[in-house]
């Protein structure tokens, strides 16, 4: 047991007497107040061992950027030992235990607890409060909140866990090195009993949220997507840290934050020993803002916090692949080390270099750390990524319907939208002309217009409706990879109308044209259909009904990922207006669907029942249905078995089988796969 009150030396086993020292008033209190507990709590403390926690490590992998699509994947060069997956499995070992054994456990570890709290109040009360981790009444009682809902997570019958399938190349699936695929859905163990809520994921990385509010991430880290200084590459979760609010956030309408960096980096916490420029500092929770919500694009992330502030980290590409990011706040004082060579110079920052500060060189290269999005104009709701921008939906005015200023909710974007996928007019081009260059001698990023990529494209910013009525109230928003629809009201009690902008080389928009649009544009197509949910991949979309039974696709289709056909369309096949979906082979109606999803070639559908519906592109096993007919594609949806590749290593190592009860969501990345579910034993 490490006691999170006290240093564990300062405690004395409770069957051990004690000997006069400077703590043995210490131990006689915590030995009253032992004495307190009922009598079937003692019983229930024995002195088991304390289960192993769960390993979480890193591996290293030569940093590059391709997605293989060869059935046959040979092990990429350069990569470490991975790490085990984690002993606290789904089943692990506390999954394993039966319920009685279960509840004995878990009133060993409440029980120690709640003597250890009521020890350390004992001392604060008399102002005797040892050395230890807390100092304060604040900080114990978060830390007894935070300890109590791991306890009760660790030993619940009745959580949530993750499973992944797709591709494994990078670690994007949480699994060990040596899984490079999975065609079936498989476990996560170590995220098993951590309450995770919601997952996203990347091009080659993966994310999820706790009902704690922490923030894991998992696979490739080479542009930043990990949100963890040093990594190349995870193939177990690791915790993201450094959700830290700035001082000058332009919000007006948020909570005022517990801790600003212009609080920590000033050196007015007391017990504040870290160095606040560390990439990787370890702050307490009580620093740290909560987070509700993620999402993720190629190669970047984004958390939502409860409080309605947004965090970024990873990087956005060019159509060159050059690297960029959103501007750290100015009073976020954490840096690269000096070992760390300096990107490239404009000519004026030339003169006085600051080696190793690429932090102050932002919007240039990647952000390796989570940095507060603090030009947000007012309260975030919701959260979308696309490949290389976002969206949010922003709460404005002070929220007091009876003033002037009361809420309402509007959409801002941001990122290096360059296909219109911003829905506001933007300056283009980015880079400077090839004269420019040429009479300048400019080279790298230096050949770009740094100051409009800033103000134009990395500030959010409310889109524009191409009709001039920009005062709708967005309802959801949907980042599609290079194209962005929108569902909006134009009055509080009116129907939902779907809008549109973007990349539409494909069709993706709707429109029955391929002609791009920098504004959101009204899909005609369902002028009479109200459109409640959509997803968008790298090239297509799904748009759901209200009545959740009607499903269309329209954008690429080569690869079956709008599910509209029984055989694989033609290569560069495309739809530009919406067609029907159907899940099942009968043609004429649908279950009721409660939410559809897109990864960059597939697609997936929820129903009301828990079934899960997958169609797509399945060379990687992103869909989840093992191996079919044609290993390439997929082009009807077909249902998914959450647990057969589960039970098939269960049955191989002799344990009992589980079944689904419920499916929380499921989310496709590049070429990998996620969903939430509860499983539980047979």
């Amino acid at each position: 047991w490490q006691s999170p009150f006290f240093d564990n030396k300062q405690i004395l086993p409770r069957h051990q007497p004690t000997q006069p020292n400077p703590t043995q008033n210490f131990q006689q209190e915590r030995i009253q107040t032992d004495q307190m507990v009922s009598k079937r709590n003692r019983d229930a403390v024995d002195e088991d061992e304390t289960p192993p926690q769960s390993p979480v490590g890193v591996a290293s992998v030569n940093e590059r950027r391709r997605v293989t699509a060869k059935k046959n994947m040979a092990a990429s060069p350069g990569l470490g030992i991975a790490p085990q997956d984690g002993s606290g499995g789904a089943f692990g070992d506390h999954g394993r235990l039966r319920k009685k054994e279960r509840e004995r456990a878990y009133s060993k570890e409440m029980y120690t607890l709640n003597s250890d709290f009521a020890t350390w109040a004992a001392w604060a009360k008399n102002d005797r409060v040892p050395s230890g981790p807390v100092h304060d009444y604040e900080a114990a009682a978060s830390q007894y909140i935070k300890t109590a809902a791991a306890i009760k997570r660790k030993y619940s019958s009745d959580s949530w866990d993750v499973l992944t399938f797709g591709t494994n190349e990078f670690g994007q699936l949480g699994q060990v090195e040596d899984i490079l695929e999975k065609s079936r859905p498989c476990l996560v163990k170590s995220l098993h009993g951590y309450g995770v809520t919601g997952v996203a994921c990347g091009g080659l990385h993966s994310i999820s949220v706790t009902d704690g509010g922490t923030v894991d991430t998992w696979g490739a880290n080479d542009d930043g997507g990990l949100g963890v200084y040093g990594i190349s590459t995870s193939y177990a979760p690791i915790p993201v840290k450094g959700f830290i609010p700035s001082a000058y956030e332009l919000a007006q309408n948020v909570p005022n934050a517990n801790y600003t960096w212009r609080d920590l980096a000033g050196g007015s916490q007391r017990h504040f020993t870290w160095d606040v420029k560390d990439p990787n500092i370890k702050l307490e929770s009580k620093y740290q803002e909560k987070m509700k919500s993620v999402s993720a694009g190629d190669g970047h992330c984004l958390a939502l916090s409860n409080t309605g502030r947004v965090y970024f980290f990873g990087s956005y590409k060019d159509k060159e692949g050059k690297a960029w990011r959103d501007i750290q706040p100015k009073d976020d004082p954490r840096e690269y080390p000096d070992d760390i060579p300096v990107v490239e110079l404009a000519p004026k920052e030339e003169e006085n270099p600051e080696p190793g500060r690429r932090t102050k060189m932002a919007p240039r290269e990647r952000q390796d750390w989570p940095i507060h999005v603090w030009q947000m104009p007012g309260k975030v709701t919701q959260i979308s990524s696309g490949f290389c921008f976002n969206a949010a939906i922003v709460e404005t005015g002070t929220g007091d319907s009876d003033s002037a200023s009361a809420s309402k909710p509007i959409c801002v974007t941001w990122g290096l939208g360059e296909c219109g996928e911003l829905a506001r007019p933007v300056f283009a081009p980015v880079k400077k002309t090839p004269e420019e260059i040429d009479a300048g001698n400019l080279k790298g990023y230096n050949q770009f217009h740094v100051d409009k990529i800033i103000s134009d494209y990395l500030v959010p910013k409310p889109v524009v409706f191409s009709d001039g009525f920009n005062s709708r109230r967005v309802e959801k928003i949907i980042c599609g990879g290079y194209h962005f629809l929108v569902i909006a009201k134009d009055t509080a009690d009116g129907a939902s109308t779907i809008f549109s902008a973007g990349m539409n080389t494909y069709g993706q928009l709707g429109h029955g044209d391929i002609n791009n649009r920098d504004t959101l544009t009204k899909i005609e197509y369902f002028k009479d259909i109200e459109i409640v949910s959509a997803s968008g991949g790298q090239f297509h979309s799904l748009c759901l009904d209200s009545t959740g039974t009607m499903l269309y696709g329209f954008g690429r289709s080569c690869s079956g990922q709008i599910g509209h056909t029984s055989t694989v369309p033609k290569v560069g096949s495309f739809e530009s207006t919406p067609v029907p979906v159907y899940l099942k082979d009968d043609e004429t109606s649908n279950p009721i669907i409660s939410k559809v999803s897109s990864g960059g070639m597939h697609s997936f559908a929820l129903t009301s029942d828990g079934d899960i519906y997958s169609w797509g592109y399945a060379f990687t096993g992103s869909l989840g249905l093992g191996k079919t007919e044609d290993e390439d594609c997929q082009p009807c949806p077909l249902k998914v078995n959450v647990t057969l590749g589960v039970n098939r290593l269960k049955k191989k190592d002799g344990k009992k089988s589980v079944k689904c009860t419920s499916v929380k969501t499921v989310v496709g990345g590049g070429q990998h796969s996620i969903l939430v579910a509860h499983l539980q034993e047979k």
